[in-house]
């Protein structure tokens, strides 16, 4: 037999002939189980209340970004509105003409591009070409230059 063996062997016939020392690890197991049993009771408690509060702060911050959300939405909507009580007073031309859209980049776009390079528009038939730009600023003496990736259209 292992000293192991032999140990728990000795413990178990002292224990056998003092039933009163039996009594007594009895009465600390039963303390240190429940102890033990307080101690896993709290700790689950305590998970139970993170988790609870957890849940409550993700629906506060879903409830405040739908606020935000439908606040924003507002705001468009009443720009839309506006929008359409001034434009109900125009009148708008349409055409049954095709029309293509060409986008002039400045080199590298959409990556890293230079800006301040002039631009230079030829002759354009203004009946049949219509020039729309939007990355450009003009010069210190008039000139149009690039000023974004997106230039002409």
């Amino acid at each position: 037999m292992s000293e192991n063996e032999d140990s728990t062997n000795e413990e178990n016939n002292e224990l056998i002939d003092n039933p009163e020392k039996t009594d007594d690890q009895t009465k600390k197991l039963e303390e240190e189980n429940s102890d033990l049993k307080d101690k896993w009771q709290r700790a689950l408690a305590d998970y139970q209340n993170l988790e609870r509060r957890t849940q409550v702060e993700i629906s506060q911050r879903v409830s405040s970004k739908t606020n935000d959300l439908l606040l924003n939405f507002i705001n468009i909507y009443e720009d839309f509105v506006r929008a359409e009580n001034s434009l109900s007073k125009e009148k708008i031309d349409t055409s049954n003409k095709v029309s293509g859209c060409v986008i002039a980049t400045s080199k590298g776009y959409p990556h890293e591009y230079k800006t301040g390079f002039p631009i230079k528009i030829g002759n354009v038939d203004s009946n049949n070409c219509q020039i729309f730009d939007s990355g450009t600023c003009l010069g210190k003496n008039g000139e149009l230059l690039t000023d974004g990736g997106r230039v002409l259209s």
